[in-house]
This record gives C-alpha cells, sequence and structure tokens, in this order.
C-alpha cells in the first residue's frame, strides 16, 4: 500500500475536534511518540473508534462495535476514506492474528504502510488528550 502523506509534505492540522467531536474513522491524525513525548510528531490514520474491538486476521482488520455492529476494512463504508486491505503476507500484528478491546476514549490507528508501520498494534491506543489534531489538508 502506497503512503498517502510523504516526508516533506506541509500539513494544516485541526486541533479543536478531536477533543470537542471525536473522530472518524479514517481520520489522519497528528500525535507525538506515546512511548517518548519528545520524539518528533507521528501521523497514523483512526482505524478503531472507542468501545470497539479491533481484530486482524489474514491481512484483513475488522472492528465489532457491541450488538452486530461491525466494520471491516475495504468495506463501503471506507469510500474516499484512502484505507484498503493490505496484502497478503504484511505484517499484521503480533503474530498472525491480533485481537484489542478500546475503552471508552480509545482511538486505534495504524499508518497507511502497514508492513512498515509501528502503530497501535505496538504501542497501543491513543486518546484525545494525547492527539495535537487531525489533518484538513496537505500540500
Amino acid at each position: 500500500m502506497q503512503p498517502t502523506f510523504q516526508e516533506g509534505d506541509y500539513l494544516l492540522v485541526e486541533k479543536i475536534s478531536p477533543r470537542l467531536i471525536g473522530l472518524f474513522r479514517g481520520s489522519p491524525v497528528v500525535f507525538r511518540d506515546p512511548r517518548n513525548p519528545q520524539h518528533p510528531i507521528i501521523l497514523k490514520r483512526v482505524i478503531g473508534l472507542p468501545n470497539e474491538t479491533i481484530r486482524i486476521a489474514n491481512g484483513s482488520v475488522t472492528a465489532e462495535r457491541g450488538k452486530g455492529g461491525k466494520w471491516e476494512e475495504g468495506g463501503a463504508e471506507e469510500k474516499g476514506a484512502n484505507i484498503e486491505k493490505w496484502e497478503e503476507g504484511e505484517k499484521a500484528g503480533n503474530g498472525p492474528d491480533f485481537e484489542m478491546k478500546l475503552g471508552p476514549e480509545d482511538y486505534f490507528l495504524m499508518g497507511d504502510n502497514r508492513a512498515q508501520s509501528e502503530d497501535s498494534r505496538v504501542w497501543g491506543t491513543i486518546q484525545p488528550s494525547e492527539m495535537i489534531g487531525t489533518v484538513l489538508f496537505k500540500f
């Protein structure tokens, strides 16, 4: 999968909505590395929303919310979100299968280049208070 953002891109970041109205699946989010706040800014995409269960298996990501609400990466719900199913054999978490239950303020983030990305599979979830903002435009 080709990364949407490249080194050297300029980004216009909006800081208010993550704290006030929350985020949507597919939103690109800017934040500092949760393991090292002195680390440069990181950009990842929202995949899992609060109170969902994220499952990664056989190169596919699914998110389930309570009674029957299910999202699968690559589905019709994502049109325009620029999220695609990655190819079989790419890194899919800590081993072949991965599962995580998100709390009421947890967001699960993944990079667009899944095979090379360190993301919520490695360092866990991010809360809105840890986010700098969402990307509005790329120049």
